[in-house]
């Protein structure tokens, strides 16, 4: 079976309906039936290729995220930048609800987590301020864009294993995009909160009041910058760091916030293990279909017809951009990294691309998906958050997808944003 029939077959059992996962292994089965493997071989090398220490990375993060949700991190940090002089500022909220989740990313490296955990805390203080539930949850939606590409990142962590590059290189390569990604968000809620008169947030209580909410934070800052300061010194694995996580969020949780108990416990481990199981479930899939994508010459196919079009790098990234943006609106963020990236990086990488700078351009291309109608996935949970309908959410999205796009197209670009710190830091 070669890759032109491999491809039809995927496209095929796709046009079903059939789940992505399903579809990669339906594909896999059938390809190495065709090529006279047995069952029990493609069982040894979907798990020889999960055996990984990226692997164990990325269930952690997930778990931390989780914790830090549950044990009452998220909540200090809100109101220790609420009243900083962010908080201050007009439209002060909307403010520190872009500033928090670069916080909360720092900790938990996934969206959802971000929009599940601390979104809801966010929406709930700007509507009791003032604000439409609609322009809190774009304005919450829209910041937790920042997550997935500040460190430590889950889709950095998965294109860094797929792509076969060092995880670390990838987390610190996310950092400079992702601060851009910052001050853009700002930016824009500073232009809106002045033309749309959005509240300015007045303090309560006196100096010593809002310094020991402040003092109380500072805890909850400590994680983040641990595990910042442990990827900057080069001194964790990303798996040591996700786990260094969990225990930082453990120990601060249980003395400074006494979140801490058997059933916060327990919740994290409920909702961790489905999430944890359904990212394996589709790594499985992945695995296999990779092993798919290279025995079956596709690589090599879609090198050939690419650089038949275009050898101008650029234009390549431009053209992959669009592709990658239309796809994120139906396919999930994870299983398209899983999917394109061992397909178009040996093309890349022909004319010239830096891997490292390519996944921080897909991973932020997926990123954007997983916000963009029909079936992005923050949408959906943002509905199921608030009860605000889709069409509104939708629309409070809308002045958002610029600074989204602005910043892909300069990442896209300018190759240093993203391989400058990894270049500084470890020589790539």
């Amino acid at each position: 079976m070669n890759g032109v029939t491999v491809i039809v077959l995927f496209l095929i059992l796709l046009a079903t309906g059939l789940p992505v996962a399903y579809v990669m292994y339906a594909t896999a089965g059938i390809y190495f039936l065709s090529v006279g493997l047995n069952v029990s071989v493609m069982i040894q090398k979907m798990g020889s290729s999960m055996n990984s220490i990226t692997m164990v990375a990325i269930p952690m993060f997930i778990f931390a995220g989780t914790l830090m949700n549950n044990v009452n991190l998220t909540d200090s940090l809100f109101h220790s930048i609420l009243v900083t002089p962010v908080g201050r500022m007009k439209g002060g909220l909307a403010q520190v609800n872009v500033v928090a989740s670069l916080v909360f990313a720092g900790m938990s490296g996934a969206a959802l987590a971000d929009v599940g955990g601390l979104g809801k805390i966010e929406i709930k203080a700007m509507t009791n301020a003032g604000y439409s539930l609609e322009d809190a949850t774009g304005i919450t939606l829209a910041s937790s864009a920042i997550g997935p590409i500040f460190p430590p990142s889950v889709p950095l962590m998965l294109y860094s294993l797929y792509a076969e590059q060092s995880g670390i290189t990838m987390l610190m390569a996310g950092v400079i995009p992702a601060l851009i990604l910052t001050v853009s968000m700002m930016a824009i809620v500073g232009v809106r909160a002045r033309k749309y008169n959005w509240p300015t947030y007045h303090e309560k209580g006196g100096f010593k009041q809002l310094l020991k909410v402040f003092l109380k934070g500072i805890p909850a800052f400590c994680v983040p910058l641990i595990l910042l300061g442990g990827m900057y010194s080069g001194s964790f694995a990303p798996s040591e760091l996700a786990s260094l996580a969990a225990v930082c969020a453990v120990i601060v949780g249980g003395l400074f916030y006494k979140g801490v108990s058997i059933k916060a416990l327990v919740n994290t481990a409920k909702e961790s293990v489905g999430n944890i199981a359904s990212m394996m479930f589709i790594c499985g899939a992945a695995s296999l279909f990779a092993q798919v994508i290279s025995r079956s010459g596709i690589p090599a196919l879609v090198q050939n017809s690419v650089l038949s079009i275009t050898d101008n790098s650029v234009l390549l990234l431009l053209v992959i951009n669009v592709a990658f943006l239309i796809i994120g609106m139906f396919m999930d963020s994870n299983i398209a990294i899983m999917i394109f990236t061992p397909i178009l990086l040996p093309a890349l990488i022909s004319l010239g691309v830096s891997p490292v700078h390519f996944g921080v351009v897909i991973c932020l291309n997926v990123v954007i998906g997983i916000f963009t109608p029909p079936f992005g996935s923050a949408l959906f949970l943002g509905q199921a958050i608030t009860g605000v309908s889709f069409s509104k959410m939708v629309k409070a999205m809308m002045p958002y997808y610029v600074p989204l796009i602005l910043v892909l197209l300069l990442v896209t670009l300018v190759p240093q944003l993203s391989t400058w710190l990894p270049n500084m830091l470890y020589g790539v």
